[in-house]
């Protein structure tokens, strides 16, 4: 999750959800993130590789060289888009991402993206639910905390440009993600 400020094509929020998800952490025992979020990627972009995006290597390429002992993977967004992928093109890919850094020994965890103000991701909500229930990977469930705000906010409330989160959100979504993962981890 790259963190991009809602309402802009390039400008990145002063804390992305990965620095939130860092600074909620305990300093012990001394945890690394690596934010390798891109803007528009999608999971098929991730795991082909995408050169017009930055990512000049395939998922196969990238896990052999990555000491990452935990990997968490957010996708479905910019999948569920007009230039995205089919739902079931997005499970292939979900999958080959999970079975690619599991078979490299990491660990795996999935990530639902956040509500957005347009239809059809939820669907990909659910494959991605899915997908984690087939091969067994834990989910921190971005999707159904925040929908459950809707009660006391609205969707502009949470992604103001209807896609993107609030600064304050992806701080939200950083702590929320680190409170499921402390469980995760134990």
């Amino acid at each position: 999750m790259w963190g991009l400020k809602s309402g802009t094509t390039d400008v990145r929020v002063g804390k992305p959800a990965p620095t939130a998800f860092f600074e909620a952490l305990p300093s012990v025992p001394s945890q690394v993130v690596i934010n390798k979020g891109v803007i528009s990627a999608t999971a098929c972009d991730l795991f082909n590789g995408n050169g017009v995006l930055g990512i000049n290597t395939n998922w196969q390429a990238q896990m052999a060289s990555s000491n990452a002992t935990i990997v968490i993977i957010n996708h479905g967004i910019n999948d569920s888009g007009p230039t995205g992928e089919s739902r079931d093109i997005y499970k292939s890919c979900l999958t080959g991402l999970a079975q690619v850094a599991s078979s490299r020994g990491k660990k795996v965890i999935f990530e639902t993206p956040n509500p957005v103000d347009r239809q059809g991701l939820d669907t990909y909500v659910t494959a991605m639910r899915e997908v984690a229930l087939a091969l067994n990977i834990p989910v921190i469930d971005q999707f159904d905390n925040l929908t459950k705000s809707l009660s006391v906010r609205t969707i502009r409330d949470i992604c103001p440009d209807g896609t993107h989160p609030s600064d304050q959100v992806y701080i939200e979504k950083g702590q929320f993600a680190a409170s499921v993962f402390k469980t995760l981890t134990r």
